[in-house]
This record gives structure tokens, sequence and C-alpha cells, in this order.
């Protein structure tokens, strides 16, 4: 159970956000939502939805780089659905897990967690009571809240809820499951998303939710961050000939330099396209380029469509021009000390792969 105590410090700093930040505030009744199976659907109970920038603009820095590969790795559980729409949905709940002041991470956990208010039928919501026995996502043993940064409510968590990520637990504040677990829900059990509006509303059926949802979807579909070119939806930047995604370089550029004035050279490889990350899969004999584990290739090596290259979210370092294939390696070692505090985390298996989400 989550302490008395943490959710009342969540809607006191809730409200202290919500002034400070939201140009705009959206209070949905949760009368408004529908149900799957019997099963009341999320609801956003404060949004930070605001008005989307024209899509001309810029999203540079707005998406936190594991909340933008959740997004993305989500997107592919469902034929048809696109990670901008996840990532306005992300955007309008919590912005990005964020809404507290939160930070996302290496295991795409978000702190503080985030606890709506209580769903009691005053503040435009709905009556919905914590299942019988409590929630393990809030401790009010009277009314439900929303958790997490897609905001679902236990019901709704208990129908939708997986374990994305692998570390054993399926939990609404962790960014990888929610985003999964949204992406399911849009989906449905087809796994086939036709129509997005059709979708949203069954996540929350309410016309200006999908309407600012939408406007965000359009926004990060289109939208560059410069400096950098395009590679279909990724916005890249390079930073002392790294190609990363744009999210990504301000803290690489200062990483380098941290690691320049302690006497250390690094350099390295970040972001390749698809087609490049099918041929490395062809040249490190996988045995099958599309389906095979990448501890089956002679180096392991992930599946095309899979990879945190493929998105500007990782970068093998080389150290004065060699590869880090050593833990020996003075530099490997400066990175697990510091790599942290850039925002980047070791693939255990592999000490030159730095990535957003340790993948």
């Amino acid at each position: 159970m989550i302490p008395a105590v943490v959710v009342a410090a969540a809607k006191k700093r809730a409200v202290a956000e919500v002034k400070q930040r939201a140009p705009r505030l959206i209070a949905v009744g949760l009368t408004a939502l529908l149900t799957v199976v019997g099963l009341p659907m999320m609801a956003i109970i404060v949004a930070l939805a605001g008005t989307p920038p024209s899509a001309a603009g810029t999203y540079n820095g707005d998406i936190p780089a594991p909340a933008l590969a959740a997004y993305i790795s989500a997107a592919d559980r469902c034929n048809g659905l696109d990670w901008p729409v996840l990532a306005a949905i992300g955007r309008v709940e919590s912005d990005h897990g964020r809404i507290f002041g939160g930070q996302i991470d290496a295991h795409g956990n978000v702190s503080p967690f985030i606890v709506g208010i209580a769903l009691d039928g005053t503040n435009a919501t709905s009556a919905i009571r914590t299942p019988a026995g409590g929630s393990p996502w809030h401790d009010d043993p009277h009314w439900d809240h929303a958790t997490g940064p897609m905001q679902f409510i236990t019901a709704s968590w208990a129908h939708w809820g997986l374990d994305a990520n692998g570390d054993g637990v399926a939990s609404p504040h962790n960014i990888d499951d929610a985003a999964a677990a949204a992406a399911d829900l849009l989906c449905g059990t087809d796994q086939v998303l036709e129509d997005v509006a059709v979708a949203l509303r069954r996540y929350n059926n309410s016309a200006e939710y999908v309407s600012a949802v939408l406007g965000w979807a359009a926004t990060y579909a289109t939208a560059t961050g410069p400096p950098g070119s395009e590679a279909g939806n990724v916005p890249l930047a390079t930073v002392q000939g790294i190609t990363v995604h744009a999210s990504l370089a301000p803290n690489l550029a200062r990483l380098l330099a941290a690691a320049r004035a302690d006497g250390l050279v690094l350099a390295g490889w970040g972001w390749r396209s698809t087609q490049t990350q099918i041929d490395l899969r062809t040249r490190n004999g996988c045995p099958d380029v599309y389906s095979a584990p990448p501890s089956t290739c002679r180096v392991p090596t992930a599946i095309p469509g899979r990879s945190m290259h493929e998105q500007g979210l990782a970068v093998d370092f080389t150290n004065n021009a060699a590869s880090i294939t050593s833990r020996s390696d003075p530099a490997y070692g400066w990175l697990v000390r510091h790599g942290p505090a850039y925002g980047l985390f070791n693939l255990p298996s592999e000490p030159w792969h730095w990535s957003v989400n340790a993948r």
C-alpha cells in the first residue's frame, strides 16, 4: 500500500503544479466514460492539456527520453497505432510523468507517484468506490483514484495492466507498463487500430479530451528538434560526431564534456536506420534477421524495429577510438559512475552500449 502521507503530499503538489503550469485545465466527469467488458475506463482527473504548439514548432526536450522510448515500444503492440498518439495521451494526462515535478528512472518508474483526486462525486467526477479489499496503487479505502503517468483507475488496471519491462511487477506507476497497457486499451482485443478518435473515446469519452490528444499527436508527428534532420518521426541532432535523438543531445553534450574534463576522449555511434540495423544483423550472423533473439547472433544485435539505436536513444561508446569491450576499461567505470546523471544506462551484456532505458 502507498502510505496515506504519500497520497496527501501528492494532492498538495498537484494543486501547486496546476496553479503554476497548467494554461488550461480539463476536469472530466467519470459519467462520460464508457465501459468495456463491464470495467470502467481510465479517467483524466487533472489534465495539463493546454494548447498544442504549432505543428511546425519543436518538441525538442518536451518528451523525457525514457517516456519516448516507452511510447515507441508500446506502439509496436498495436497495428495502426503510432507512438505520437501515446505520447499525446501521456502529455495530456500527466505531462509525461512530470505533473508533480516527477522523474523517470532507468527502469521506467515514475517518482513521486502520480495519484489523482478522490473519485467521490465532487470536482466534476462520478463516484467510484475503491474495490473491496483496497487498491494496491493508492491508500484510500473509500474512493478510487486514477494513478500513474497514463492515469489508470484500479479496475481498468486490473483488466489492462501488464509487466511490459519484465521486472516482475505490473505497475501503473511505471511508464513502460502504463504505455503498453494504454496501447492495449486503445487497440482492444483485435490488436488493430482502425479509427484513432473512436479508440480515444474508449480511453476517455470526452470530445474535448479527444481534441486535445489529437492536437498533441499531430504536433509530435510532425515537429522537429533543431539542430538536426528528420529520419521518419525521429528528430536528430549530431553532437561531436554522434547522431542521436534531439531530446538526448543536450545531455550527451554535457556527458562528453565532463568525460573530457576527466581525461577521457569518448566518441561513438548513435542513431542508425532500420536498413542499417538489418545489414548489421546480417553481418553479425543472426540465424534470422527479423526474428532470431539478439543472443543468437555472433555479436548480440537487436531485431530491426526494436533497437534503441533506431530511435536515436542509444550510444555505442568508444574510448580513444577503441570500442569499450571490457568492464576494466577506465571509460566503462567512468560511465557507470556518471552515465545515469546524464540519462544513460548500460545494457549489462554490452559494456559499450548505453541507452535511456538500459536496453
